[in-house]
């Protein structure tokens, strides 16, 4: 969901902005808190590292992620 310019703009240089989607990459939150000096991270991340969790449990196997 959009956030609103003002909150954004409070945003301090170096805060951590984490969006969970992945696509489309990146989605508007993030350019939003690059254009004020965020560290920005994308959900694709998460996503491979649940995919690796699930196989672990039902295949018992590591993937190399």
């Amino acid at each position: 969901s959009p956030i609103d310019a003002a909150v954004m703009e409070q945003l301090s240089e170096g805060a951590i902005a984490y969006d969970l989607i992945y696509t489309p990459n990146p989605t508007q939150f993030l350019r939003d808190a690059a254009q004020q000096k965020a560290i920005t991270i994308d959900g694709l991340e998460m996503l491979v590292q649940q995919g690796a969790a699930a196989l672990k449990i039902w295949l018992g196997k590591n993937p190399p992620v």
